[in-house]
């Protein structure tokens, strides 16, 4: 199958985790595809995706612009958006139960992994 967006471009890797394919793109749409069909499972309009997602513990972790999105991986809700405040284009690593990722303000940023 193929996912194909005629009005962005998909600059970043995508992550594939429980059977989903996540995509960013650069019209400010991240979708949830089924890995065996393609089908759309769920579409968000959030910030512009620059980098690549990180899927962990059923949340996915992405961003681009100012700040890092974590969305339900089933659903796509948004359940926290950090802002960062500076230009963003990392992408988030998951590694012993944290989420790390760097901004162009020189910092890198750490969360614990929810439960």
């Amino acid at each position: 199958w193929v996912a194909y967006n005629p009005f962005a471009v998909t600059l970043s890797s995508p992550a594939v985790a429980a059977g989903r394919v996540y995509i960013g793109s650069t019209d400010s749409v991240f979708t949830a595809h089924d890995a065996d069909t393609g089908a759309i499972v769920w579409r968000k309009d959030v910030q512009s995706y620059t980098s690549s997602p990180a899927v962990a513990n059923g949340v996915v972790y992405a961003g681009g612009g100012l700040g890092l999105n974590m969305l339900d991986a089933m659903s796509g809700t948004i359940l926290k958006t950090f802002d960062v405040g500076f230009a963003y284009y990392s992408s988030p690593v998951v590694v012993n139960g944290m989420v790390y990722v760097g901004s162009f303000n020189g910092k890198v940023y750490a969360f614990g992994l929810p439960d």
